[in-house]
């Protein structure tokens, strides 16, 4: 459990570099914003990664964290992606930049620190736990983002279909207007 302990105990600082890699998909010039923004309708954006985030991380070290919100956090942060239009590299991929955190930043502090084999065992064993639940996440999130993207293109599919009878409509109304004017003229 030490490496459990220790990502719990640098918490803020991991899961503030975490949120830094979600922004960095964004321009340049939105990230200040979505940064420093705390106002919910204001800054979505910001609100939901930071919250999704902060209830994943937990859920990767095996905190006590329902099913049901985890999967919430994981959709609100998908979704958030998904109808921007982000591949799925983009979209997704800061999702496993977490294992490069624990890596660096936990694993090999502990590696360095500790030489007795016992404890080097747990400190594997913990990682490649944390490694597994992040991975999980990873795969789920590509499931929703498709299943997101699908729907996002459903409903384009629909629109066009409403603006093309819209468009039908018009043409068949001035049809019979003419027609009514062309017949109207002749008698």
């Amino acid at each position: 459990m030490l490496l459990i302990e220790k990502a719990k105990e640098n918490k803020e600082v991991l899961l503030q570099k975490w949120v830094d890699k979600y922004y960095a998909a964004y321009p340049l010039g939105s990230t200040g914003f979505i940064r420093t923004s705390t106002d919910r309708f204001k800054n979505p954006i910001g609100i939901i990664t930071q919250t999704s985030l902060n209830v994943l991380y937990d859920a990767v070290l095996g905190e006590d964290i329902e099913l049901e919100n985890v999967h919430a956090a994981l959709d609100d942060l998908v979704r958030l992606r998904a109808i921007q239009e982000m591949p799925p590299s983009r979209a997704v991929g800061p999702m496993a930049q977490l294992k490069t955190l624990f890596k660096t930043e936990v694993f090999d502090e502990l590696v360095k620190e500790h030489k007795d084999s016992k404890v080097l065992a747990e400190i594997f064993e913990d990682f490649f736990t944390v490694e597994a639940r992040i991975d999980s996440l990873l795969l789920l999130s590509l499931d929703l983002y498709a299943a997101d993207r699908e729907k996002v293109f459903n409903l384009r599919v629909e629109e066009i279909h409403r603006s093309q009878s819209q468009v039908v409509r018009w043409a068949k109304l001035r049809e019979e207007k003419m027609s009514t004017n062309h017949n109207n003229s002749e008698e």
